[in-house]
């Protein structure tokens, strides 16, 4: 490979999937790393402790961290536009859930397990990945331009 791919057409899309991967990387971190402001609302609304409510933190990051495996082994076989896609339905599902959530483990399982799972698949291993296929010169520069959404 010489250079960067074109369509037909002599267009190059590289830098709009460099665009895309920025905003999912800033949907993706900006919902899971402003959980912090929400603790205290939470624990005045559901009378939980800090401590219940910062486990389901830690549950997402789990999740987070095991859904990045998952979604690797998907890229080999899947386009990454849908494996965005999943995560972004299965994220909202999870954030949708949470706000309706009346006990501890149902806010596990929907902030912890699903926000945990769709951040995975909307994040830094399907983004930087796909913008890495687009780019042979310049690749390190689109990946950090991309990288800080």
């Amino acid at each position: 490979m010489t250079g960067e791919r074109k369509t037909e057409e002599g267009v190059f899309w590289g830098w709009y999937v460099v665009a895309g991967s920025f905003l999912l990387h800033a949907v993706s971190y900006g919902a899971r790393y402003s959980f912090g402001i929400f603790v205290q609302p939470l624990t005045a609304e559901n009378g939980w402790s800090r401590t219940v409510i910062s486990l389901a933190a830690s549950i997402n990051m789990l999740f987070f961290a095991a859904g990045g495996i998952y979604a690797g082994r998907l890229l080999d076989r899947i386009a990454p536009r849908w494996i965005a896609t999943a995560g972004a339905v299965v994220g909202a599902l999870g954030f949708f859930l949470s706000a309706f959530a009346g006990t501890p483990l149902t806010f596990y399982l929907a902030y912890g397990l699903l926000c945990g799972l769709g951040s995975s698949w909307t994040g830094i291993v399907v983004g930087n990945s796909s913008v890495g296929k687009w780019f042979v010169r310049k690749r390190g520069l689109a990946i950090g331009l991309a990288s800080m959404g």
